[in-house]
């Protein structure tokens, strides 16, 4: 006689108010978020399921009476309660997308550390991630020390000019200026126009 084995997918979902939201909102033990259908005024307003979206940190996020939430805290506190001594969630499979109820254990910081250590995928996607992340401010800090050299240097705009230009704040904009200067060995008493004018209209020959 052969044993059927059910699936992750033929568990009955089962749906709670979710703490302190109780009559507004439901999650699942499946990790979905639902409004429930309610009276707003004299009108219905039909429940549905709510869309998450993907945090900076990899976290599904959404809202709740306009105030953020991780879907993973909510569901862990809806379905495990709240633990005094452990205030972190572990996805138990390291999939941060995964928030089945199954996967969720509250831990404390050490704990959750101590698995994420232990995970090499999950800490070589980080690293991956925290490289990436770190080149594109490069990047962008490179672009932004040529364009005050230019303006600056180059076309003698003051620092209030280019802050409103390029927006970026004024203190940002004079260490990027002294940072230029240091590199170039620029007089401290020059202003503007020390590398001549690139100007299109300048015809100096």
């Amino acid at each position: 006689m052969m044993l059927s084995i059910k699936s992750e997918h033929d568990i009955e979902e089962v749906w709670k108010d979710i703490p302190n939201y109780e009559g507004i909102y439901q999650a699942s033990s499946r990790g979905q978020i639902r409004s429930r259908d309610r009276k707003v005024w004299n009108y219905l307003k039909k429940g549905r399921i709510l869309k998450p979206y993907i945090s900076t940190s990899g976290y599904y996020c959404l809202s709740l009476s306009g105030k953020k939430h991780y879907v993973h805290r909510v569901i862990a506190t809806t379905f495990l309660g709240k633990m005094p001594n452990k205030i972190e969630v572990n996805h138990i499979d390291s999939n941060r997308l995964n928030n089945r109820i199954e996967n969720l254990e509250w831990v404390t910081r050490t704990e959750n550390v101590r698995h994420f250590m232990g995970n090499n995928d999950m800490r070589n996607v980080y690293i991956q991630r925290s490289i990436k992340t770190k080149r594109k401010m490069k990047e962008k800090k490179d672009a932004a020390k040529e364009t005050v050299k230019y303006l600056y240097y180059a076309e003698g705009y003051s620092i209030r000019d280019i802050s409103k230009i390029i927006t970026l704040g004024k203190d940002v904009i004079s260490t990027i200026v002294s940072e230029i200067r240091e590199e170039e060995n620029i007089p401290s008493w020059t202003n503007g126009n020390c590398f001549g004018s690139l100007s299109p209209n300048n015809t100096s020959q």
